[in-house]
Formats: structure tokens, C-alpha cells, sequence
């Protein structure tokens, strides 16, 4: 008896899961059909918890179909101002005057001979973009515009079909989670939501996007003092001459630079040789040593003899049969004397 009240709920418990697909793929195919569908007063309605009236619907209107256009405008402005700051002041007020804002703002200031700048990006709302464009220009000399439109209604229409689409989903699963008699079916059904809830609320934020884009004008507008404007070089001879010259001072204005530079190291390269010039003067002078006249070893240098003279006549032998007398030695005239 167990065994079949285990499978008679399977059964119905599958039953309910398959009910549950099958609700889920009707809403995806024919909630979006059902949700633009228009009511009885003109405008588009869903039946029951699921009605989306007014903007969210988003149908199409009777009348002039330019009205249902979705452009986004863009646009870049250069103006030639005295003073880039002020001008920027009055550039803001323009805009909050027109029902709009200032975006960002840069301002540079007057540096090394610089004139100062200021670059805005501005938003004002789509209608009043001719106006405020005129009231800008009034600020300075205008240098370029330009406008751009894109058209951007086929990607609303989808969004608002694919919102109201997931509307009508929610809806369906939140009154299956009312009725699920399992919770096998009720978590089966609480993921679905999440899901669904997840992807309506990135295609709420990408409509909500655009239509801030459609409904506000984006303006960068640069603010430039006269002597930032690029003018120029002439060509020709006259251009040659005066890149020349602009070479040559260039030149002439390095070669003073490293001479600067080197001016310093050099002066203190002259006091250190100074110093080591003037300690080397004041060194007491080494001791003379006398001159050695002995020989290679330390000994005795060689004696020194008088040169033989000529060779005389024999000397007589003596009476006595000895040794003949020694010659007398020879006088030069320096002895003499």
C-alpha cells in the first residue's frame, strides 16, 4: 500500500514540474504579444497583476510617427575667447538656464605665458539644443561645430518588448509559486524568478540609460585663448629662413645651457688642482746624498797610472853584475815649476 502512495505522488509531483515547464515556455512565447496588446482605452494593457500602462508600453501612437523617434544628440563646440574662465562661468549658467547641467568641467590656468583654458561637457535637453547652441557661440569667435543624431528607437522598442515581455513572466511565476504544492515545484519555480528578475532589471537600467540620452543633449565645448590657436608656418623660402633661424637659436641657446652646466664642476676642479699644487711646494726638498767614487761592488776604484813614455837606450849594467838602477822618473814642466 506504500509502495503505491510513494508512486502515485512521483506521478503527480512530475505532473506538476511538467506544468510548470510548459506555463513557463507559454509565457516567453506569447508574453510579449500579450502585454502590447492595446486595451479598450487606446493604450497598451495586460490583464490582471500583469497590466503595464503609460510609458512602459511604449506602443505605437496614431498620429504624426515622428513623434515615437528616439534620437540621441551629441555635439563639439571650439570657441576663441579673452577669458577662457569667465567664459566658462557663463557657458554653466547657459546650461542650467536651459534646463540642464554641467557634466564636467576642466580649467587650466595661466602658466609660464600660457592663456588660460577651459574644456565642459555640458547636457541640455534635446529641444532646447538649437537655442543653447546659438547662446554659446555669443561667447567668443566660433572656430568648429559640429552635431551628430543617432537614432536610436528600433533598440527602445526592443528593450520596452523585452521588459513587458519579463513583466508578464514574473507575474505568471509568482502565482505558480502561490499554487505549488511541493517544494521539489516551489524552489523550481523561485530560481526561474530569480532569473527572470535578474535579466528585467539590466534592461530596465539600459532603457533608463538611453532614454536619459535621448531626453538630455551631450555638448563639449572648448574654451581657447587667441595665442593657443595654431597659425601656420609659412612655406617656401620664407619658411626655410625661419626655420633656421629657430635652429640656430635653439643651438645657441644649448650650447649656453651646458656651458652653465659646466661651469661649476670646472671651478671645482680648479680648487682641488690648486690644493694639490700648493701642498706639493710646501714638502721639505730631499736630503743630497754624496756621489760614490768606489767601484760597482763598494770596493776600491781602480788606481790610476802615468802613461809609459817612450822607450829610452838601454841602461848600462852595473859594475857588480846586480840589477841595473831604476830609471829616475821622468819631470814634465808642471812639475817643475
Amino acid at each position: 500500500m506504500s509502495a503505491t502512495c510513494r508512486r502515485l505522488r512521483r506521478i503527480a509531483r512530475s505532473g506538476a514540474i511538467l506544468a510548470l515547464v510548459v506555463g513557463l515556455a507559454a509565457c516567453s512565447s506569447g508574453g510579449g504579444a500579450d502585454s502590447l496588446s492595446p486595451g479598450a482605452d487606446g493604450g497598451s494593457a495586460v490583464g490582471g497583476e500583469g497590466e503595464v500602462t503609460g510609458d512602459a508600453a511604449r506602443g505605437p501612437i496614431e498620429g504624426d510617427a515622428s513623434e515615437d523617434r528616439q534620437v540621441i544628440t551629441t555635439g563639439s563646440i571650439t570657441l576663441v575667447v579673452a577669458d577662457a574662465i569667465e567664459a566658462a562661468d557663463e557657458a554653466a549658467g547657459i546650461a542650467e538656464a536651459a534646463g540642464g547641467r554641467v557634466d564636467s568641467r576642466t580649467e587650466r590656468d595661466d602658466v609660464a605665458g600660457v592663456p588660460a583654458s577651459a574644456y565642459l561637457t555640458i547636457r541640455v535637453p534635446a529641444d532646447e539644443v538649437a537655442a543653447a547652441v546659438e547662446d554659446l557661440k555669443a561667447l567668443g569667435e566660433l572656430r568648429t561645430l559640429s552635431l551628430d543624431r543617432q537614432d536610436v528607437t528600433l533598440t527602445v522598442t526592443d528593450l520596452d518588448a523585452r521588459i513587458n515581455a519579463l513583466q508578464v513572466s514574473i507575474t505568471r511565476l509568482e502565482d505558480l509559486m502561490s499554487t505549488a504544492t511541493t517544494t521539489a515545484d516551489l524552489l523550481e519555480a523561485e530560481k526561474a524568478l530569480t532569473e527572470r528578475q535578474a535579466n528585467l532589471d539590466s534592461l530596465q537600467a539600459q532603457r533608463n540609460y538611453l532614454g536619459e540620452q535621448v531626453a538630455l543633449a551631450t555638448l563639449s565645448l572648448s574654451l581657447l585663448p587667441r595665442e593657443v590657436i595654431p597659425v601656420p608656418a609659412p612655406g617656401g623660402f620664407l619658411g626655410g629662413l625661419q626655420t633656421g633661424w629657430t635652429a640656430l637659436i635653439n643651438a645657441v641657446n644649448r650650447t649656453i645651457e651646458v656651458v652653465g652646466v659646466l661651469v661649476p664642476w670646472t671651478v671645482l676642479a680648479g680648487i682641488v688642482v690648486g690644493v694639490v699644487l700648493l701642498v706639493r711646494r710646501r714638502r721639505p726638498p730631499r736630503s743630497s746624498r754624496p756621489e760614490h767614487q768606489g767601484g760597482p761592488s763598494g770596493g776600491p776604484g781602480p788606481q790610476s797610472y802615468p802613461a809609459p813614455g817612450p822607450a829610452g837606450p838601454p841602461a848600462p849594467a852595473s859594475p857588480g853584475g846586480g840589477a841595473p838602477p831604476a830609471p829616475e822618473p821622468r819631470t814634465t814642466g808642471t812639475d817643475e815649476a
